[in-house]
């Protein structure tokens, strides 16, 4: 895993349009304070929602390639079930999608 800014971020309305993208400082003199930086409210949303999901992503992909792993020795895929892991793949997908709070 690569070093980045903690989570969660988030975007709150500024008064002058646009949003603030909060973000926690991770290290050095301002540790554990927070960055602020004015951007388009769209722009924030769509960051903010990117960096929280992040985690979420990635396990699914790790559960995703677990579950589907062509390997002969792996006992959870099999050439010939098809079915078996679109079936898999598909839950995943649906989970991931709640947790990054997507409608379905």
């Amino acid at each position: 895993m690569s070093e980045h800014t903690p989570m969660p971020w988030e975007a709150v309305p500024a008064q002058m349009g646009g949003a603030l993208l909060i973000r926690p400082i991770p290290a050095g003199v301002y540790a554990g304070q927070r960055m602020i930086q004015i951007v388009p409210f769209e722009d924030a949303e769509f960051i903010v929602q990117a960096v929280n999901s992040h985690d979420v992503l990635v396990d699914a992909l790790k559960r995703i390639r677990e579950h589907t792993d062509p390997e002969p020795a792996s006992e959870n895929y099999r050439a010939d079930d098809r079915e078996g892991c679109l079936d898999t793949v598909f839950s995943i997908a649906t989970d991931t999608l709640e947790a990054a709070g997507e409608p379905l």
